[in-house]
């Protein structure tokens, strides 16, 4: 009994030694950056915020709820009309929605070293059993301001602001 129970601890000590050696594993600077971005904006971006954008023949709106735990609700709505021309008088049909869909999806905060910038991923199922992944670029984000750049479009960047009304459209 005396055997086993020394063979015992001894395989014990030895487990406890040879987990207590294993370093963790280093992290990459992009990993160090994610974390620190995750930190400073995860409690910032929470919540609902829109963007809305009309011409006078288009129209679009975006509306995110970003939920605890990386949860996503997307409202998309797009509109268009056309310009009628009789004469010297310029009028306008009626908007035509040409979507409007409400999607589950997730969201994430981190750093893309590629581009040296932060982001703001989110992703939808596309219906068909796959998600669609955009990554934004994360311009800034406040109290009631939210920034977000669209990653291989240049310069454009879109205004979000806290709490979404309905589409105006």
């Amino acid at each position: 009994m005396k055997k086993i129970l020394f063979v015992f601890t001894a395989c014990c000590a030895m487990a406890m030694l040879l987990t207590s050696c294993h370093k963790d594993a280093e992290l990459t600077p992009e990993q160090e950056k994610t974390i620190a971005v995750r930190k400073l904006y995860y409690e910032r971006v929470l919540g609902q915020w829109y963007y809305e954008e009309q011409d006078e023949l288009s129209y679009r709106y975006v509306s995110y709820n970003f939920k605890e735990k990386g949860k996503l609700e997307t409202h998309e709505k797009t509109a268009s009309r056309k310009r009628i021309k009789d004469g010297e008088k310029v009028n306008y049909s009626d908007w035509e929605v040409k979507t409007d869909t409400i999607t589950k999806g997730s969201w994430s905060l981190g750093w893309k070293e590629e581009y040296g910038e932060m982001y703001l991923s989110t992703s939808k199922e596309d219906g068909y059993g796959h998600s669609v992944v955009e990554y934004h670029g994360l311009g800034y984000v406040s109290k009631n301001e939210l920034v977000l750049k669209y990653f291989g479009t240049g310069t454009y960047t879109m205004l979000f602001k806290r709490v979404a009304p309905i589409p105006s459209i």
